[in-house]
């Protein structure tokens, strides 16, 4: 009896051995698909730094753009102050060469009302 009793002992210990074998199996499959996810959240994160990279670098060149056209914007800005600065200086004399002109052809209209409408007149009329 005692080798029975051994061998029924084996039989449980190998039974439960078998068991246990089956548990680590799951327990293997379960930490198998963790790692894939977690690889998988790895290899998501790394694409996203690198797109972020990508776009700071865009962000980067764009920020020197805006640079170089708000001096090409201040150079402008530099250049009209400069032209309306010397219109300004100028507008009395455009003022007074106005006066001027209205002036003379005012004259010019009098000028032509008294001399060459009579005589155009005259010469039309036959008198």
């Amino acid at each position: 009896m005692p080798d029975q009793t051994i061998l029924a002992v084996l039989e449980h210990k190998i039974t439960s051995m078998h068991s246990d074998m089956g548990e680590v199996r799951n327990v293997l499959k379960e930490l198998t698909a963790a790692i894939n996810r977690l690889a998988l959240v790895e290899e998501r994160q790394s694409q996203l730094s690198l797109t972020l990279e990508r776009a700071f670098k865009v962000l980067d060149r764009i920020e020197e753009r805006a640079e170089v056209d708000r001096k090409d914007v201040r150079n402008e800005i530099a250049k009209l102050d400069t032209r309306v600065n010397i219109l300004e200086v100028a507008e009395p004399m455009q003022k007074q060469t106005s006066k001027w002109v209205i002036a003379g052809i005012t004259g010019l209209v009098a000028l032509m009302a008294t001399t060459i409408v009579p005589r155009l007149l005259h010469l039309l009329m036959g008198v």
